[in-house]
């Protein structure tokens, strides 16, 4: 089996420990919301007293290449294309203030039915509450209960998450939304559009955004990117004006940052990021600033990178039950979480302290392997104070493979997780000697 894979064996220190951790995530008693639960109550703590941007997205994991071994499907269904799995849809919480990815403030999980069958012709008459797109409202509900305590929160979501009914349910004093617009909307006050009435506003900030090459869809360049702002009312949609318990129209600002055509290579379509946003936007400061927000959104994407075939490669789990895969899915995810922050510490973007990563045990146990990976010379030592995260993602890089020098390639996502990965396998030994030790 591949050491890219997540497996039992690799989080246990024998086989009779593989067999009880396997039968520990397949028992119904184990439940999935206190997964959850202490999960959020962590991400909690450590957000309180900050502005937190709490990031959402969708994704799924698929198994119908293990259809034949597993053996009980129940927490798995439908996830498109004739694939059997769940879906997943995280909310990640950065730090406003500095980028920095502290913890999830909600995991929202589900599973289609695998034999439903499909009726479109009355949805826009259903409530938002049976939709599967109220995931978006309810995350949201549910980080706001999680960050209670911090300063402010800003909820950012792609173009799936412009939904009416979350403009009006979800902004209080505490939260505001940040959405990339996925659809034209009618405005209450004007006869044109919303994108009409944006791009008829004047520039207010002009930049050049380094655009790095995708073999999909661009070509390495230097963007020209134009920035507009206009505050709306957005008018609300006739299906649900008819409900009459929405508002005739939400005040918003749509935020435009575009790319000038003078950059945009033949053949491709401009950058184009349309943003609604509950928050106050006076000056190009300000809409600038919901720029950076958004593109902080593509850190979710490593996210999801981490957990699927490149990472910790969920999907080839040997797990017999549906429930147990979701629920292995959630510690994973927690270790995901972890090898994002090491990454921004090595990469010196924020100021994590090691203990909001690592417990005092495992501080512990860095420090008595530290000297086993360190080489003889100056340029092979650990140069960052160990209250610091990037001292612990110098001895996780050096564990996963990373050579040392500073001079070289920095290590990787891949490589980050690699090392975590071998650091728990130690650490569970190093438990278990220094037991031994105190008991003589």
């Amino acid at each position: 089996m591949s050491s890219q894979k997540i497996q039992l064996r690799s989080i246990s220190n024998n086989r009779n420990e593989e067999v009880s951790f396997g039968r520990l995530l397949c028992n119904d008693r184990v439940d999935e919301g206190g997964i959850i639960l202490s999960i959020r109550k962590r991400t909690g703590k450590q957000c309180e007293g900050k502005h937190i941007l709490s990031i959402q997205d969708t994704s799924e994991l698929h198994y119908n290449h293990h259809s034949g071994r597993i053996k009980d499907y129940s927490g798995l269904g439908d996830v498109g294309r004739c694939q059997l799995g769940y879906f997943i849809h995280p909310s990640l919480a950065f730090d406003a203030n500095d980028g920095s990815v502290i913890g999830l403030s909600d995991i929202y999980i589900w599973n289609r039915d695998r034999y439903r069958q499909r009726d479109t012709s009355l949805r826009r008459q259903t409530a938002i509450e049976e939709k599967e797109s109220y995931k978006w409202i309810k995350a949201s509900q549910n980080s706001q209960e999680c960050l209670s305590k911090a300063e402010h929160i800003t909820v950012i979501q792609d173009r799936d998450g412009d939904i009416y009914e979350e403009f009006v349910s979800v902004p209080n004093e505490q939260t505001d939304l940040l959405i990339r617009s996925k659809v034209n909307r009618k405005l209450a006050d004007t006869d044109k559009s919303l994108y009409e009435l944006v791009a008829d506003q004047e520039a207010c900030v002009r930049y050049e955004l380094e655009v790095k090459r995708d073999n999909k869809k661009r070509k390495a360049r230097k963007a020209l990117m134009e920035v507009r702002y206009k505050k709306v009312r957005i008018k609300c949609p006739e299906n649900l004006k008819a409900l009459k318990k929405y508002p005739d129209y939400v005040e918003l600002t749509i935020v435009n940052a575009k790319e000038s055509k003078e950059t945009v290579p033949d053949g491709e379509a401009p950058i184009d990021w349309k943003l609604l946003t509950t928050h106050e936007v006076n000056n190009f400061m300000d809409a600038t600033q919901m720029v950076y927000w958004y593109s902080l959104r593509w850190g979710i994407e490593d996210f999801f990178r981490l957990l699927k075939k490149k990472g910790f490669d969920l999907e080839s789990s040997e797990l017999e039950t549906g429930y147990g895969l979701r629920k292995l899915g959630l510690f994973t995810m927690q270790a995901a979480t972890k090898v994002m922050q090491l990454r921004q510490a090595r990469d010196e973007e924020a100021q994590i302290a090691t203990a909001e990563v690592f417990d005092k045990q495992e501080q512990n146990c860095l420090e008595d392997l530290l000297p086993t990976l360190e080489g003889n010379t100056e340029a092979l030592k650990n140069p960052y104070s160990k209250e610091q995260l990037i001292w612990a993602a110098w001895i996780i890089a050096r564990l996963g493979g990373w050579s040392g020098y500073r001079s070289q390639r920095p290590a990787g996502l891949i490589t980050l997780k690699n090392g975590l990965q071998k650091f728990e396998m130690i650490y569970m030994g190093w438990q278990i000697q220094n037991q031994k030790n105190n008991s003589t």
